[in-house]
């Protein structure tokens, strides 16, 4: 009966063992807490540091020449936490100054798609409607704590486009003065 009874133990024992290993593993995970202490006057928003923009679907025949364009979209990059005192930098920013690279189409007119569509381009403008190129710079007046950069793009025909994904990839710097 000793017998039995330390057996039967034993197997509780391992079985319950086993479960909470089981368990473990299965509710466990890790939190990656990242960010930086920069120089400038600004941090730049959560939301702006890898910016997503969804230029929507088009139908090709809506892009059959070139020149046609979908529908503008308009988004924003956000500066948050913008200390314009020069006490508290060591400069008096009051102005922030973007730059922009990436790759252009063979023409350089349009940011190049590095998607399946064939004959699209990217047309990315500042907020006054003008052209933006890879290489150009806009810059903007600032003003204590948040600031937003107003941008817009759109997707436009090189040519007669055929279906398929836009994709483009715009960096930007930020140079404040």
């Amino acid at each position: 009966m000793k017998k039995m009874l330390l057996a039967s133990s034993v197997i509780a024992l391992t079985l319950g063992a086993a479960s909470t290993a089981f368990a473990a593993d299965v509710g466990s995970g890790t939190i990656e807490f990242n960010g930086t202490v920069n120089t400038g006057a600004c941090s730049v928003a959560p939301s702006s540091i890898n910016k997503e923009v969804q230029l929507g679907s088009v139908p090709a025949v809506s892009l059959k020449t070139a020149g046609a364009q979908g529908p503008n979209v308009d988004f924003t990059l956000e500066l948050s936490n913008c200390v314009l005192d020069p006490s508290a930098s060591g400069t008096d920013f009051s102005k922030v100054k973007v730059s922009f690279t990436g790759q252009m189409d063979p023409a350089g007119n349009l940011w190049a798609n590095s998607g399946t569509a064939q004959n699209v381009g990217v047309l990315f403008q500042n907020d006054a409607g003008q052209s933006i190129k890879s290489g150009d710079t806009i810059t903007q007046n600032m003003i204590a704590g948040a600031n937003t950069i107003n941008l817009s793009a759109r997707m436009q025909a090189l040519g007669q486009a055929t279906s398929g994904s836009v994709k483009s990839t715009v960096a930007y710097v930020l140079d404040y003065q």
